[in-house]
């Protein structure tokens, strides 16, 4: 019996282009671009939370009471493109309204450090946005039952003509508690927000911010 000999055929394997280097070479990229841009601004971050907290209220009051209020919606630290940041809040001024609708309960004055930001717009709903939050959060908690009516006083850091920059006051914010009880705040948005202002309570703001 003849026995012919297997002739083994072997195939040329058409080379697959490999996935693997090109991925490699992207999370490279990635990674790059994290530690270049985010990485700085995480520990910016994280040393702004990581600052001591320094009121301007004693303990035990009112005013300590609406500070905490104040940091929780504001921050503690305003975000100003500065060496050293400085604290959120400047001062808080507490009086006993002795006539009108208010009368025996308290109206806060808030003079604090509004963020910066890229833009005007986003400057201008940054301070409506915080206001909406401190609104809510004022009006709801037990301790700051007393206070009736709020006015916030935001300041940033401004340019004058002569290349100066200064702290300047950009805006006044005033609403009564009675107002504030009737807003939805699931749905309440920026713009809501600034006509309730304006209809129900009191609305200024700096040429900066724009009318």
């Amino acid at each position: 019996m003849n026995i012919e000999n297997p002739v083994t055929v072997i195939k040329k394997e058409e080379k697959k282009p490999s996935l693997g280097k090109g991925c490699l070479v992207f999370f490279i990229i990635i990674v790059g671009i994290f530690l270049i841009y985010f990485l700085p601004a995480i520990k910016k971050d994280k040393a702004m939370r990581d600052k001591p907290t320094l009121y301007v209220s004693s303990e035990n009051t009112l005013e300590r009471a609406v500070e905490e209020v104040a940091i929780d919606a504001f921050g503690k630290t305003a975000n100003w493109e500065l060496e050293n940041r400085p604290n959120t809040m400047k001062k808080i001024v507490i009086t006993k309204q002795v006539s009108g609708p208010d009368e025996g309960g308290y109206l806060v004055e808030v003079y604090y450090r509004a963020d910066e930001n890229l833009t005007v717009n986003l400057m201008r709903g940054g301070i409506f946005l915080e206001a909406i939050e401190f609104t809510e959060k004022l009006y709801r908690v037990s301790n700051c039952k007393e206070v009736k009516v709020y006015m916030l006083k935001p300041y940033l850091a401004l340019t004058d003509k002569y290349g100066d920059e200064h702290e300047e006051q950009v805006g006044k914010l005033v609403l009564r508690r009675a107002v504030a009880n009737k807003i939805n705040w699931g749905n309440i948005t920026n713009d809501m927000f600034e006509k309730i202002l304006r209809e129900e309570g009191q609305l200024w703001l700096h040429p900066t911010l724009g009318n």
